[in-house]
This record gives C-alpha cells, structure tokens and sequence, in this order.
C-alpha cells in the first residue's frame, strides 16, 4: 500500500481553516511507521484474508465483524491534494508547545499517509490524533546513556498509534467507527439524524399522543433517539399505517402499546419510547426457533 517514497502528512486544524506540513522523520522511522499504517489499512479492507463486504455508511446500522462503512465520491479537503500534488512545497511540522500547536494557532488533528495515483486519484490513510499522544520532555527528567545518566535536551515527541481510522481509496472512503474517522475528516455532513422541524413532524402524527411535552422534548434530546426518528421517517412506515396495524404488530412482538383517545400514547421514560421506536423503524424480529423478539443491527431490507 505505503512505501518510503509516499508522504506522511499531518493535518492541522484552526476553526474552519485546515494546513498540512510534512512529518519530517528519518527512513528507519519512517519505514516502521508506514509498516503500522499498511497493517491498519489492511484491516480496515480486509476481515482476515479476505475483503470485507462493504456498506453504504448508515448511522442508524452497526457493523457486523466482516463489514466495512463506505461512502462513496468521498472529496478529501483540497488542501490534502494539494499538499499529495507538491509535496516538496511542505513545510516540516514543528510545534512551539506540548500540546503540539503551531505558532499560527493551528493545533494536530489528524496524521496522514498518501500518495497521488492520477491527476483524479489518490490513496490516503488517516489517524486520528489527540494531546494525549504528546510527551513534552522536562528538563530534570534523567536517562541511562551506556553507565551515566543524563539530563536530555528538552524536545517534543509523539505516542504513535497503531490503528488507522479511514482510509480513501479508488473515490471512496473506508471505516469501521464513525467517531474515530470523524476525528480525521469531517463527516458530520454524512450523519443522519432527525432535526428540530422533524421531531415536531413526528410529534404531531396524528397516529401519536404526548401527554406531556417538557418530558418528550427531554427524551429526544440525545442522538440514538433522533437517529431512530429519523429513521423511520426515511423509511416511511407511518405512512398509511393505522393505529390497529400498529396495535396488532406490537403485540406480536410483544410491544406494550397503550393507547389514549384512539391514539398511541409516546412513552415518558427514555426506554420504553426506545422501545417504541425501535418497532417502528422496524428494527426487531421474531426469532425462528425461540420465537423472542429480538433487535437487529438495523433495518436494511434484503433484495428478493
């Protein structure tokens, strides 16, 4: 994948505005370290020996142990091909605190790995990075140098990481975590979950009854909440639907629904209206020789 003539980029980040400088190292630095990203690019394409099947980035599925995220006609940020495009216009990353801060204000965010394949394509592999991973050397620390200790010159170092969080390739991107590959590009624009407008959409179906809304808006605030709303709604299973399909199919599955004023009434404690939602968006099924009820990693149909 990443041989010592490809580049090692570190991505720096200041509000809005993104710089990339070289990580400046010597050859038997930089062979070990791309040795550590082509075994976690290898990981993150391949289960074992073979290749992982690969799934279009959804937030509301979790992965199986074979499977990989993808999004597809991924951009990189111009800056990162513009830096693969001159890589002798780089300036080496030097830091002017323990932090790792540049002295523009830019702070490490993420280290890269690439190369450019055509004037359209490139390879990029990312790791994600955090101060935690800094060591500022202090002055009176003391280390052994054959039978004399000595007091070593001040200097800034790096924790390295043996994993890789995404890796760009062939026009798309690669993950098994969003978090972590979030923490290198940006991918909150690729996050689905239900917005204010849409939560007020769903509240105000006339197949629903909140009795209390303090309470509901409460419950809606974190994101696995919105990212089942938001779920359905995509899916459009309230469309047409009718309180006794909805009656029916929940007692089925062993759902409690109650029903106020000929309407399902939206539960005021946090699980049970997981619970709800989780019927809704069609996330459960009936186990074939058990015959529980059981929650699935999510609910992409399968072709027939």
């Amino acid at each position: 994948m990443f041989d010592e003539t490809n580049e090692i980029l570190v991505l720096c980040v200041k509000g809005k505005d993104y710089s990339v400088y070289r990580l400046q190292m010597d050859a038997e630095a930089k062979r070990k370290y791309l040795q550590l990203f082509n075994e976690g690019v290898d990981n993150i394409i391949r289960f074992e020996t073979e290749d992982r099947d690969e799934v279009q980035f959804s937030s509301s599925y979790k992965l199986n142990d074979d499977e990989v995220f993808t999004i597809q006609d991924f951009q990189p940020l111009p800056c990162i091909k513009n830096a693969l495009d001159h890589p002798d216009t780089l300036e080496p990353f030097i830091p002017k605190n323990p932090r790792g801060d540049l002295e523009t204000g830019h702070k490490m965010k993420a280290i890269l790995a690439g190369r450019k394949i055509s004037d359209a394509d490139y390879i990029i592999a990312g790791q994600k990075f955090s101060a935690t991973q800094t060591l500022w050397r202090k002055p009176f620390q003391l280390f052994l140098d054959g039978q004399t200790f000595t007091v070593p010159r001040p200097s800034f170092s790096i924790t390295i990481s043996n994993d890789v969080d995404c890796v760009f390739i062939n026009g798309k991107l690669l993950f098994l975590n969003y978090t972590s590959a979030n923490k290198v590009f940006d991918l909150s624009e690729y996050y689905r979950a239900a917005t204010e407008e849409e939560i007020q959409t769903f509240k105000s179906n006339q197949l629903f009854y909140v009795a209390d809304d303090s309470t509901f808006a409460q419950n809606v605030r974190g994101i696995t909440i919105r990212k089942k709303i938001a779920r359905i709604l995509d899916m459009g299973t309230l469309s047409g639907c009718s309180i006794e399909k909805i009656r029916e199919k929940s007692l089925e599955m062993g759902i409690n629904v109650q029903l106020e004023n000929g309407k399902v009434v939206i539960p005021s404690t946090k699980a049970d209206l997981k619970s709800l939602l989780a019927f809704l968006a069609e996330e459960m099924y009936k186990g074939s020789i058990t015959n529980k009820t059981y929650l699935t990693n999510s609910s992409r149909a399968i072709d027939q």
